[in-house]
């Protein structure tokens, strides 16, 4: 991951290796195992996100000349990357 550029009034730009992305369902004991750590936060945001609309993911697609899959998948995980940046914010 390289950069995050976020808009919310300002430009932000922010080192994505500083951005937190823990398991999203840690072990009840607490320990991680290096075969199977579960899914990242990173990746659960990006199931969860809101889905588009087949109007606009046609659009979009005509409009980059990329698949309806990519757009899909570029979409949920710019989504997640905006959900872990404002994570990270308020995170003491």
């Amino acid at each position: 991951m390289g950069d995050l550029e976020t808009t919310g009034g300002k430009q932000e730009k922010i080192k994505m290796d500083k951005i937190q992305n823990p398991p999203a369902f840690p072990r009840s004991d607490g320990g991680f195992s290096p075969t199977q750590d579960g899914m990242s936060m990173r990746d659960y945001f990006a199931a969860n996100a809101p889905r588009l609309s087949i109007f606009i993911v046609i659009l979009l697609c005509l409009r980059s000349f990329k698949s309806a899959a990519t757009v899909i998948s570029e979409w949920n995980y710019n989504y997640a990357d905006a959900m872990l940046v404002e994570r990270t914010k308020r995170t003491p």
